[in-house]
């Protein structure tokens, strides 16, 4: 009878190895969720009733284009230290996480109502001389983060873009 003796250290490799395959190859985690719905609702009838025209469309009656209207919107960022404590302590202490020491928990991102981008872009184009936007659109931009356990999006920036009229 041939026995082969196998080395304990052979035994334990071959166990890592398994269980190294078997962390490897697990099946990623979905965590439920409710559902997400963003609205945003641009109100023109204020501006309308001041006899400034806006809308998303082309204007086709007689008029002069002033130019081409771009508006970037940035929220700021600002610092939780003014919102209750028990809602602002932080989730990590480490310097690396947490930002070189601010908390990520610490701080929050303006809120812009859809009312405030539409002044923006209202008051810029009577700025210039304008009495309507035509071709009018507000667009919100998410940077988007892939991970193993899902796709994440967090709100980047609003862009306004419109053509400036002068109405004949």
């Amino acid at each position: 009878m041939n026995t082969k003796f196998v080395s304990p250290v052979a035994v334990v490799r071959k166990m890592f190895l398994f269980l190294l395959c078997v962390l490897l190859t697990g099946c990623a985690v979905v965590r439920p969720r409710e559902r997400i719905t963003n609205v945003l609702f641009l109100d023109y009838r204020p501006y309308v009733s001041a006899d400034f025209h806006i809308s998303p469309n082309a204007y086709t009656q007689s008029h002069h284009a002033l130019g081409e209207l771009m508006i970037e919107v940035y929220p700021a960022i600002k610092s939780n230290a003014s919102r209750n404590r028990a809602t602002t302590e932080a989730k990590f202490t480490d310097g690396i996480y947490s930002g070189g020491g601010i908390s990520a928990s610490r701080v929050y991102r303006e809120i812009i109502t859809s009312e405030e981008l539409l002044e923006i872009a209202v008051s810029k184009a009577l700025e210039l001389g304008a009495d309507g936007i035509s071709n009018f659109q507000v667009k919100v931009i998410y940077n988007t983060t892939y991970t193993k356990y899902g796709t994440t999006q967090t709100l980047s920036h609003y862009e306004i873009k419109g053509l400036c009229i002068d109405r004949q």
